[in-house]
């Protein structure tokens, strides 16, 4: 089983306790990563991104480009500074979620195009994923990545955000190929299996709402989606974006 698949026999502040520091060169790796809206020029570093991650679903140049004309604030990268390198992407549009709920992935997003982005009618902020570079750095990236959409979330007056995490094809939790999916996900709702990258977001305020066996339309039998939610907190708590 993959390390980053923990059955649950200690507590969350144990597990942390096990994770080595961060080193010297780390740390100073991860003060120089910042956050930004996506501009049309970051297509072929986001494909890259993408690529060199093992990452299925690869949006093509009309689908980013169509994303950043009708959301651009919902669009954002991770840049490590003293590379100018892409290590992060992360997209999002506002949806009717009571209209949409129980849909497919091309149904909520046009089929990644977000022409279904509805800031009239929409009181939710639909997170499609996030994509960090795996390694050490993984966590810090995807923290930054969040802050930004509970911000969003906030300054719009919503009243949630939505997000999906993908249980196999593409990678977002690897070793979830080797387990029957349905069991691992059970588990994890369970709390008897802890994952390095659901944690990320568990830890950020999100909690795992449900389970979708179908969640795109594939014919290979894969596609499963963990669902989770965080609620936007009321005006006079919303300085503590983790909670």
């Amino acid at each position: 089983m993959s390390k980053e698949v923990i059955m649950m026999t200690a507590s969350t502040q144990e597990r942390r306790m096990r994770v080595r520091p961060f080193s010297k060169q780390s740390l100073a790796l991860m003060a120089r990563i910042y956050v930004r809206m996506a501009i049309e020029s970051d297509f072929g570093a986001v494909c890259d991104l993408y690529k060199r991650n093992g990452f299925a679903g690869i949006p093509s140049k009309s689908q980013f480009l169509s994303r950043l004309r009708i959301f651009p604030e919902g669009q954002w990268v991770a840049i490590r500074a003293d590379a100018n390198e892409v290590v992060g992407v992360a997209f999002s549009l506002i949806l009717p979620w009571k209209t949409y709920h129980g849909h497919h992935w091309e149904d909520l997003t046009a089929d990644g195009t977000f022409e279904s982005h509805d800031e009239t009618k929409g009181r939710t902020l639909f997170r499609t994923g996030l994509i960090a570079s795996e390694g050490p750095l993984f966590s810090e990236i995807a923290c930054r990545l969040h802050e930004p959409f509970k911000r969003l979330a906030m300054d719009r007056s919503l009243e949630e955000i939505r997000a999906v995490i993908r249980v196999s094809s593409d990678g977002r939790l690897r070793h979830s190929r080797q387990l029957p999916e349905q069991w691992y996900v059970s588990n994890l709702l369970d709390g008897r299996l802890w994952d390095i990258r659901l944690s990320n977001w568990t830890e950020h305020g999100f909690q795992v709402t449900s389970f979708m066996s179908k969640f795109r339309r594939e014919t290979d039998g894969s596609g499963g989606a963990v669902l989770l939610k965080w609620s936007v907190p009321p005006a006079d708590k919303a300085f503590s974006h983790g909670h």
